[in-house]
Parts: C-alpha cells; structure tokens; sequence
C-alpha cells in the first residue's frame, strides 16, 4: 500500500521551490549583475574596440569568452590589434561546456535569456556578440548517437581512448584529459559512463564548430588554452581548415602561433636547435634564472608553482639516517595525475599515473637499492593521497614516500 508520505513528499517539494524561487533567483541576480567595479573597468576597455572606419567586410577574428580579467585584458588588446590590420570584426565563443553534466547554476539560462551580467558588459565594450557556445547540442542527435556507437564498439583499453578521431582530426588525448581532470580519475581504469558521456559532448562541440565554420568567415581564433575538448576541439579544426589560431595560455607573455604539427598552448619545443649560437650574455642569463630556482626563487616558468619545491628547510635526522643505511638511493618525482598530462603531445605511458605504476612494478625487484617516492608539491584533488596509496599498495619494504615538504635540494 502507497504511504501517505510517498504521495505527498513530492508535492510538498514542487510547492517548496515555486515558493522559494523568488528570493532565490534574486539572491543569483544580485550576485550576477554588473558592479560598479565592472562598469568601469568595461568603460577602460571600450578602448580596445576596433576601429570601425573601415567595413570589416573581410571575416571574424573570433575569441573566448573569458572570466579571467587578466586574460580579458591581454585578448582586448591583441584582438583590436589584430582585426584592424587584418580588417576583421571580433566576435566570441563560449568554452563553457560543464551544464551536460550538471555543474551550473540551476538559473544560469533563465538569468542569461533575461539579463546580462558584469562579464557581459565587460566582452561587449570591446567586441561583438557570442556567436558559438560548446554546451549547445548538435541539430542532429541521431548522427551524434550514430557516431557514438560507433567509437564505443573500438574501444577496449586506456590506449584506444587516445587513438579518437573525429573525421581524421586527433580528439582523443583531450577526452582523456578532459574524463581525469573533470571526474577527478587518475587513470582510466574501464570504459565507464563517464568517459562515454565526455565522447558524446566532443562530438557535439565538433560538429556544431563546423556547422558554424560553414556559414562564418572565421579567419583567426584566439583562445587561452588548447588542452581539453573545450579549448582544443575548436582550435584543432580551425588549424585543419588553415585557419589560423594563437594561444596566450603558455604560462608567458607570448602570443603562441599554434600548428597542425604542435596544437598546443606550451612553447614549442621541438623548434629549439642544439646548433643556434646564444650571446654570453643570454647565457649568463638564462644560468641566472636557473639557478636562482635552487635558492626557493619562483620565476615566469614556475609562477603556477604555490610554493618553492628548493627551499632551505633542513633534512629530518630519521631521512638522514635511512639515506645512510642504504647502499644505493633513488628518488622518483612524481606528477601531477590531472592537469592535462597530454598537454605535450602524448607520452611514453598513458597518463602519468600510469607512469609511477608502471615504474614501481618495473623496479620492485631492484636489490640493495631504497626508492624513495617524492610527492608533487603543486598537485591538483587527490594526487598526493593517491600518491601514497598507490606506493603502499606494493608492499615492498625498499620503497618509501618523501613528503611534498621535503626540499628537492
């Protein structure tokens, strides 16, 4: 027999939230509104607008929309520079992808359809509309399914993950990024819902991307970042399509030209030659940087870092004895498990979990030798626990866990 509280739980909640909507709704306007702060800074970067003496007839410069107001600024200036020599309009696209698996705010859309919030105000003082979002889903949901069907009859392993395609255009090095930073996965262990699911939004980026490159001039993309499917599914196709696409997110203050051969948003290190000649002075320089690192200092390179990985902290008297005791020490630094580990081209393992895995049980024979497993001092969720559990899953007696605290000096 049907309770009474069966029957009226559900009810009582839908009168619940009609109730509550109002105050709630206002509490998410007031904190999405434009701010005094806002409005000025909009007004600073209305300076930035491109020129519009001339038609503009020559296509779109098209750029991301930001929420990062140093980023804003840098993309403000780069694109009015860029659109008046090339004569472009300026338009954006939206990376936001996040609302497929239930992570925005439940009145993001009604607030959005209505009113603008301070960011708006901010990208429309310098450029034009959003003309691409990555949470719309493509016209044509049975070919979507089509193609997902099709993709997941092929895949069996972490390894056929990161052989994706979509129309020949290399995806799957940021669907498995994007299944570890998002779910929080250090590795991928099955081919679980979760992967499928971030399959199925790719594919809806990518081919909602082409339907709009079909029927917009885009001549240029700026974006701030080219790991994961919202960033490198648009840049990647745009590079296939010889359009061009310049990334800022390299942790410099260099505009990255990106290639079809070197998609990604860190320096390009394959164009450094062994023969070019550097001046002294670049030497003594470069030298400077780098040993100034070992003194605790963080510099351009390593401003992601929170704290110092050399600092002068002395070594535990317990460390110091059980380095003394063995004949031979070897020390593993570990990575970070989540922050696009692809973002170099792909890599000699999977992931970088799989790396530490896969050296402790290439290793856990060594005789008179002690591992000793240094944690990263920057990780990102659980890598350091993971870290840990996964040197303790061994159960060998020569490996050992460093804290991150532990001076890499």
């Amino acid at each position: 027999m049907t309770s009474i509280k069966t029957i009226i739980s559900p009810v009582y909640h839908k009168v619940r939230n009609i109730l509550l909507f109002p105050s709630e709704f206002y509490g998410y306007y007031k904190n999405q509104k434009p701010s005094e702060v806002q409005r000025k800074f909009a007004k600073e970067l209305s300076a930035f607008r491109p020129n519009h003496k001339n038609s503009f007839q020559d296509g779109v410069l098209l750029i991301q929309y930001l929420k990062d107001y140093e980023y804003t600024i840098k993309f403000a200036a780069a694109a009015k520079t860029y659109a008046e020599k090339n004569n472009l309009s300026v338009s954006f696209y939206n990376v936001s992808w996040t609302k497929w698996i239930g992570w925005s705010h439940k009145y993001e859309s009604l607030f959005g359809r209505f009113f603008k919030s301070g960011n708006d105000i901010i990208h429309e003082s310098f450029a034009g509309d959003i003309i691409f979002r990555n949470e719309d889903k493509f016209h044509d949901q049975a070919f979507i399914k089509k193609q997902l069907i099709k993709i997941k009859t092929g895949l069996f392993s972490r390894e056929d993950v990161l052989k994706i395609e979509f129309e020949g255009i290399l995806t799957g090095d940021l669907i498995y990024d994007t299944y570890l930073r998002y779910f929080s996965r250090p590795t991928i262990e099955d081919i679980d819902e979760n992967i499928i699911t971030i399959i199925e939004i790719a594919l809806n980026i990518f081919y909602n991307f082409k339907k709009m490159l079909a029927h917009t001039k885009i001549k240029a993309l700026f974006n701030s970042y080219t790991a994961y499917i919202e960033h490198g599914i648009p840049a990647r196709i745009c590079l296939e399509q010889g359009i061009k696409v310049y990334t800022f997110g390299s942790y410099s203050y260099l505009i990255q030209e990106c290639t079809k051969d070197f998609p990604y948003h860190s320096i390009n290190h394959s164009l450094f030659s062994p023969d070019k000649k550097i001046s002294a002075e670049n030497l003594e320089l470069a030298k400077q940087t780098f040993t100034a690192r070992f003194k605790g200092v963080i510099d351009e390179a390593t401003r992601y870092m929170k704290v110092s990985a050399f600092s002068e902290k002395p070594i535990n008297e317990d460390l110091k004895k059980k380095f003394g005791e063995g004949k031979r020490n070897v020390v593993i630094y570990t990575h970070d498990f989540y922050d696009s580990p692809h973002i170099n081209r792909c890599l000699q393992f999977p992931d970088l979990y799989q790396f530490l895995k896969q050296t402790l049980d290439a290793i856990k024979d060594c005789k008179n030798t002690n591992f000793y497993v240094k944690t990263h001092p920057n990780s990102y969720g659980d890598s350091k626990e993971r870290t840990i559990a996964l040197v303790k899953s061994q159960g060998n007696s020569f490996f050992h866990v460093l804290d991150d605290s532990v001076s890499n000096l």
